[in-house]
């Protein structure tokens, strides 16, 4: 019975006390909403504080717990409000939606179930958005986000008409124009080919092969420094002079499945291709089992950092890396979820002599799933010249067919500033198949598609020799071209304007070998084809350089190789670089462990093969530094060594100028 004494707060009369206590004990215990205090006002219990957050929560779409849908299981959602997170991607919310009608039963196919979802982690943001001063959490003032938004479509109404009147953008320079692109995406100029584009019949790759000259011009044309991708196979050819060497020299040891049948180096795996090779750009990957075996990737000392391509995967194994035999962090091919197109960054430290090994080695029997493709770029740089990010990224495999692409691998494709489409030849199929063209337009859909989405700049090289104009499939390139706004380059065309089909016969006997004496074989283009090849695509993207001369003449210094004990000076690396005329020198030698360099004529350091064919004048007394004498240059078709006479030294620092022949 309460005593109800009306005292005023603070009394300390024993009935007030057991007042009190009685109001407290039915405040928090009672289940009704509301409860009465000792000067008869009424006030909310716990129990409807309670229900009144709980009701707050339900308006506000508030579940207390997560649903989990897990691939290959149904899953009944019950009400609206109910959210749900897809095993393996955590973070990521969903809810079934409107209008439904409930219960929602999802089928265990994500395919199926993902068109009945939308997501919902952002309820909070949604509702502050949407309240009177919801304009002010994106800076646009205190008022709502609907009237700037309408404030805005009202600009861009007077802006658009502006921007209709202004004439094409570069439209003698189509690369530079979407150049800014390489900044985001990390990716300049796409090369999407098969063997014509990956290395067949170019002799050496790096001086010959029209991706290479192309790297070179590009460089050139915005200050850039990069390698780019490379393919990691090398390929092989009965006729020695055609036998393709890339840049990067790629060894592969132990068990890689199965291998070519061609002689070492060239016997690199098969791997999984076409449809195979999954979501892979590159269009090929290899997986190797077996502990201890290892892939080993020398190249010159011309870039700082290589990124590794490899696929994540939930079974996926571990690789011990090294790099110049020292030892680096792991690479972990685990992954949650079968992710392609995933990279490694490696820094790449010149190994004293002008070049840089790296192995990976199976550490463990899980398999490990590497893409064959390595990519070079500079260390250093301004983040924000985007001129200086453009690279040139080859992903050609031998046999590459465009129908045989996944949806995912064009949209990696097509996000960079410029693709080069260079498939046609190997889908001839489509012209008597009926089921391969259908799969042959998917792609064509999806490639227009994805490339207006991410507005790169396509240009299109029609390397189907032998079909008509009006065949199918250079029919769907020229499309290609069209409906991206891109650039068509029908190059059958070119080598016989008069419309002249030439048939494709063995490869000795072809048209393109005996009479244009531009293909090495039926299929493939030589070393002049190569150049053809470059000059055309290098002119329709504006660049300045359009020739291998000059390609060649304006690439980066390339690495020596030096002899002995001898080693580049800490922070250099001794190069050789065309020029006009003759090639320049650029010398920093020391011995190893920085002693005296012996004193004696002796071999200081050879042009490396790759570096390509240059004949120079022999030279007396080229140069004198702190008493070394640079002499007696001697040279071959092949390979260039340069001679020094040492009286003392403990250095040699110097360059100089040789004339060719």
């Amino acid at each position: 019975m309460a005593f109800n004494t009306g005292n005023p707060i603070g009394s300390k009369d024993p009935r007030d006390l057991a007042d009190n206590a009685v109001n407290f004990d039915d405040a928090l215990n009672t289940t009704s909403p509301s409860w009465r205090d000792r000067f008869g006002l009424m006030r909310k219990s716990w129990a409807g504080l309670e229900s009144e957050f709980y009701a707050w929560l339900a308006d506000q779409g508030f579940e207390s717990s997560i649903l989990t849908y897990v691939d290959g299981s149904p899953l009944a959602v019950q009400r609206p409000t109910q959210l749900i997170q897809r095993a393996g991607s955590p973070g990521l919310l969903f809810s079934v939606r409107l209008p439904a009608s409930f219960p929602v039963t999802l089928s265990g196919s994500w395919a199926a179930a993902q068109p009945l979802l939308t997501v919902r982690a952002d309820n909070a943001l949604r509702s502050e958005l949407a309240s009177s001063v919801g304009a002010s959490m994106i800076g646009r003032g205190a008022g709502t986000v609907d009237a700037e938004l309408s404030a805005l479509e009202q600009a861009d109404e007077v802006l658009s008409g502006r921007i209709d009147n202004l004439p094409p953008v570069n439209q003698s320079q189509p690369l530079m124009s979407r150049s800014s692109r390489a900044l985001s995406i990390g990716q300049g100029v796409v090369i999407l080919g098969d063997s014509i584009s990956a290395g067949a019949y170019f002799g050496n790759a790096y001086t010959n092969g029209w991706p290479y000259l192309l790297a070179k011009a590009i460089n050139y044309q915005f200050g850039a420094q990069h390698v780019g991708v490379l393919p990691m196979d090398s390929l092989y050819n009965v006729v020695a002079s055609y036998n393709t060497d890339q840049l990067h020299a790629v060894t592969w040891v132990g068990n890689w499945g199965t291998r070519t049948a061609s002689p070492a180096p060239y016997d690199f795996p098969v791997g999984n291709v076409g449809l195979a090779a999954g979501d892979a750009v590159n269009g090929k990957t290899v997986v190797s089992s077996s502990p201890g075996a290892y892939v080993e990737i020398v190249v010159p000392s011309i870039n700082g950092l290589a990124n590794i391509y490899f696929v994540g995967r939930p079974d996926g194994g571990k690789f011990d890396v090294t790099v110049n035999g020292t030892a680096q962090a792991q690479l972990d091919t685990f992954l949650a979820t079968k992710t392609y197109n995933r990279t490694r960054t490696i820094t790449l430290p010149d190994n004293g002599q002008g070049e840089v090994t790296i192995r990976l080695t199976k550490a463990d029997s899980s398999p490990t799933e590497l893409q064959s493709v390595v990519r070079y770029i500079k260390a250093a740089g301004d983040q924000f010249a985007h001129f200086q990010t453009m690279n040139v990224c080859n992903y050609s495999v031998s046999g590459r067919q465009l129908a045989r692409m996944s949806e995912q691998a064009i949209i990696t494709a097509t996000n960079c500033a410029c693709l080069i489409l260079a498939l046609g030849y190997n889908d001839r199929f489509a012209e008597s198949d009926e089921t391969y063209y259908a799969e042959y337009l998917q792609r064509v859909e999806w490639l227009i598609h994805y490339a207006n989405i991410n507005q790169c700049l396509v240009v299109v090289a029609d390397f189907a020799w032998y079909s008509p104009k009006t065949a199918r499939v250079r029919a769907q390139l020229k499309r290609i071209a069209a409906q991206t706004n891109g650039i068509y380059i029908p190059f059958p065309d070119k080598f016989y304007p008069d419309g002249t089909i030439v048939t494709d016969t063995s490869p000795a006997s072809s048209a393109f070998v005996s009479d244009l004496r531009l293909f090495a074989d039926n299929a493939h283009p030589n070393f002049k084809g190569n150049e053809l090849i470059f000059s055309q695509i290098a002119s329709a993207l504006g660049l300045s350089i359009t020739s291998r001369r000059d390609a060649l003449n304006n690439d980066l210094p390339f690495p020596l190789k030096l002899q002995g004990t001898l080693r580049n000076k800490a922070g250099a690396v001794s190069t050789i670089k065309r020029v006009d005329g003759g090639v320049l020198y650029n010398l920093g030698i020391t011995e190893a462990g920085g002693g005296t360099i012996a004193a004696g004529t002796l071999a200081l350091a050879a042009t490396p093969a790759r570096f390509g064919s240059v004949a120079l004048r022999k030279s007396v007394n080229i140069n004198s530094v702190a008493g070394t004498a640079i002499g007696s240059y001697t040279s071959t078709e092949e390979n260039g060594v340069v001679n020094a006479t040492i009286s003392t030294a403990a250095e040699i620092s110097t360059s100089y100028q040789v004339a060719t022949k």
